[in-house]
């Protein structure tokens, strides 16, 4: 018997050896050619590997954060990874019970301490939603639920679940000045209570949490912590530059084959203001001297079938998602239709705040800049035009900086409104950090929130 296990045991370790050179290889090689900062390999390992990118639809009516507070004056605010939260889990299907069974109840004038005075979650948008497009998000073949009680669009509504006092579900959609509530109680056609099993919880006051500004009329919130508080600095990751932090054309050449079906066809070269340029017969892809990513496909676009909007959206999304050097998460922050194109304009969220940067030059005498770090232009369900930041950014989970929000307070006074944000910046050199961002200044201020900048 022992010699007709030992050709299966030779053969077990040698499979088991080969696996782990394999292993080692790749992540030596991610190692080497990646270029990442202090080499935090899991954590670009982490963020690479995200879960695949969900429907148009499902992806358009979700909000770029939601806000949950308990009803006490003490809020939290989440943008990351929102369509895998309990939250949004409970929210899809609240929203189509209550539009499918649940009754217009009133409009009112908002008031924001009124209406949020019990457990809420508050949905933000950075546009302005349709309420077909969102109706239809939720199984409806149309927005006359919405529509005919006068709400032409919203860019936030809110949901109240039940509480043991009052089995009765509520959501308020917020129209200008007016909130417009729906709600579905036991007495309808379903019990709200059993739509998911979700329960609001206090928002702690240990940690980081905001608080209303005092106004009625708007959702002002300012971040209040009882100690110091961590922000991690930010890495900041060109995966087109080679192992020792330099742009080469033949390495750049290699990421960006994925823009093409045929790499073999691909022909390149630099210019002298240094723009690296790849193209074939239906595609250009360049790599601006400002480190923006731009391409351009030349092929036919079909006119046989028309597109609807939220095609347009899907494609822009599958283009995004297969872009494989892009790893931070992101949210829709604007788009407009251009003739027969929709342009839809992309943020970044890094370590659950968003990414700002200024109009971003895409080249000398520049007059058509980067707003946003992606922008993608679709005509009729293809891709026409791409734009995007080469950078990545993770955090250093490595390092530690800590910031006051007490000191600060009393540095600049009680009443000074704040929103905590990164921006980007590159004079004098690429840096991002953590900041407050004066809210109500018609200059914006920015205050760092530690001494220590990772360039």
């Amino acid at each position: 018997m022992s010699d007709v296990l030992m050709p299966l045991k030779s053969g077990i370790k040698s499979l088991i050896i080969f696996a782990l050179a394999v292993l080692t290889v790749y992540q030596v090689s991610t190692l080497w050619f990646v270029n990442i900062t202090n080499r935090n390999f899991f954590a670009y390992f982490e963020a690479r590997f995200a879960t695949s990118a969900p429907d148009g639809l499902g992806r358009f009516v979700q909000p770029k954060r939601i806000i949950s507070t308990y009803g006490d004056g003490v809020f939290a605010i989440n943008y990351m990874h929102i369509d895998y939260s309990d939250e949004w889990e409970y929210t899809t299907r609240a929203i189509e019970a209550v539009l499918r069974n649940g009754i217009f109840s009133h409009a009112a004038a908002l008031d924001f301490d009124v209406l949020l005075n019990r457990p809420s979650l508050i949905f933000e948008y950075a546009f302005d939603m349709d309420p077909a497009i969102f109706a239809n998000a939720f199984n409806l073949r149309t927005g006359v639920v919405l529509t005919n009680q006068g709400i032409a669009h919203f860019n936030t509504f809110v949901i109240q679940p039940p509480m043991q006092d009052d089995n009765t579900l509520r959501i308020h959609f917020i129209h200008g000045q007016q909130a417009f509530t729906y709600t579905l109680s036991q007495t309808g056609r379903r019990d709200p209570s059993n739509i998911f099993p979700f329960e609001m919880q206090p928002v702690s006051t240990e940690g980081l949490n905001f608080k209303q500004h005092g106004t009625q009329t708007s959702l002002i919130l300012v971040p209040h912590a009882p100690r110091s508080v961590i922000a991690r600095p930010i890495m900041v990751i060109n995966p087109y530059e080679n192992q020792f932090g330099a742009l080469h054309l033949s390495f750049i050449r290699n990421r960006v084959e994925p823009f093409f079906d045929n790499p073999a066809t691909i022909n390149f070269g630099v210019s002298a203001d240094g723009i690296y340029t790849f193209n074939n017969l239906n595609t250009v892809v360049r790599y601006l001297a400002t480190h923006v990513i731009d391409y351009t496909s030349f092929r036919p676009i079909g006119r046989t079938t028309s597109t609807t909007f939220i095609d347009d959206f899907s494609s822009a999304l599958s283009f995004i998602h297969d872009d494989v050097y892009m790893i931070n998460d992101f949210y829709l922050s604007s788009f407009e239709t251009r003739g027969r194109e929709n342009i839809f304009r992309f943020n970044f969220v890094i370590e659950n705040f968003p990414l700002v940067m200024p109009p971003w030059p895409t080249g000398a005498n520049c007059n058509n800049p980067l707003i946003t770090p992606i922008e993608v232009v679709v005509d009729n369900g293809r891709v026409v035009h791409y734009r995007r930041l080469a950078f990545n950014f993770i955090a250093d989970t490595d390092r530690n900086n800590f910031f006051n929000l007490l000191a600060l307070r009393q540095e600049y006074g009680e009443d000074i409104i704040f929103s905590l944000v990164y921006p980007i910046s590159t004079e004098p050199s690429l840096k991002i950090e953590a900041y407050f961002m004066e809210q109500d200044a018609d200059d914006a201020i920015t205050y760092s929130l530690a001494a220590e900048v990772t360039d």
